[in-house]
């Protein structure tokens, strides 16, 4: 369950979630991987949740490749919607909302600066309406 807290040391606010801890490989300095491990190059679209947004020519198959940039939940999220927590439960999280990855790119890049200006252009479009898409969803007060 997330919780949202005050850092007294930089007076900033700080989301604990102990739920990410699951995540895989979390602390290995250098994640490489082979391409048919890497869940979110092209071709291997079912390792990750199903997408929420897609920048892919028209006609091609949801959750398949052919795509430009890809959105899909986040497996391990540091939040939640408030919606998805039981009523009953007698510690509601303090920190709740929507936690998206925004794939960047079909194959692997390690920099965003060398995706070319074309691309660049296209993901900083998703964020603009991915960041549109859920400043318009009632159960959240911001987008960010």
């Amino acid at each position: 369950m997330a919780d949202l807290r005050e850092d007294p040391i930089v007076a900033r606010r700080v989301i604990i979630a102990p739920e990410r801890g699951q995540r895989p490989q979390q602390f290995q300095r250098s994640w490489v991987v082979s391409s048919a491990d890497d869940p979110f190059l092209e071709g291997n679209e079912a390792a990750t949740p199903g997408e929420v947004f897609c920048d892919r020519p028209a006609g091609m198959v949801p959750d398949g490749p052919g795509w430009n940039v890809r959105v899909v939940p986040n497996r391990y999220p540091a939040v939640q919607p408030l919606d998805e927590w039981p009523a009953d439960d007698a510690h509601p999280p303090t920190a709740c909302g929507v936690h998206e990855l925004i794939v960047e790119c079909p194959h692997f890049e390690s920099r965003f600066v060398r995706l070319g200006t074309r691309q660049i252009t296209r993901v900083l479009d998703v964020y603009r309406l991915r960041l549109d898409a859920l400043s318009r969803d009632s159960r959240l007060a911001a987008a960010v």
